[in-house]
């Protein structure tokens, strides 16, 4: 599924989480005993001009954009939380998480039911931290969706749920 990159891409993200959680929590079993927001490298894949107002060529340097990224490291995984909440998903389950853990939670993560997020790029849980129990779903949103078919959360061929994810844009653009 293609990164979108656009003014929009806030809405874009919000409606792909919905659709998607909606999806897997349509069974039962796949509700997550907790789940983990890493923000560690989680604005990579992001269009950080759509939700800071400050365009890409005029980013480098500028201090008001630092300040803004800063801000929104801190955003962004509360505003993935609320929509996981707003969703099913029961908001005292989700941790939002930055650095490597430690060895004990490490295990109090890495247990079955858990979903741990984070973004692709982050190399946390490589070696000997790799997770063996949790569903470990990567972002950016095309990754999350391939490791969520990997994972059997969701079985929707990804031309169906690219359909069903522009007819809830189109719906609410009036496209």
């Amino acid at each position: 599924m293609p990164q979108q990159h656009a003014p929009d891409q806030p809405y874009q993200l919000k409606k792909f989480f919905t659709i998607i959680t909606k999806r897997i929590l349509e069974n039962q079993e796949n509700i997550p005993n907790n789940v983990y927001i890493f923000t560690d490298n989680i604005l990579d894949h992001i269009d950080q001009g759509a939700y800071t107002g400050i365009a890409y060529e005029d980013q480098k340097g500028n201090e008001l954009f630092r300040r803004k990224s800063e801000e929104l490291k801190k955003t962004f995984p509360e505003e993935l939380k609320k929509i996981l909440t707003e969703n099913g998903i029961d908001a005292g389950k989700i941790v939002i998480k930055s650095g490597r853990p430690n060895q004990q939670e490490l295990q109090e993560i890495d247990r079955a039911g858990n979903w741990v997020i984070i973004d692709r790029h982050s190399r946390m849980f490589d070696g000997s931290n790799a997770l063996s129990l949790a569903k470990d779903l990567k972002l950016p949103t095309g990754d999350f969706y391939e490791f969520a078919c990997k994972l059997g959360l969701i079985d929707i061929p990804e031309e169906e749920f690219n359909q069903n994810l522009e007819k809830v844009i189109d719906e609410k653009l009036g496209g």
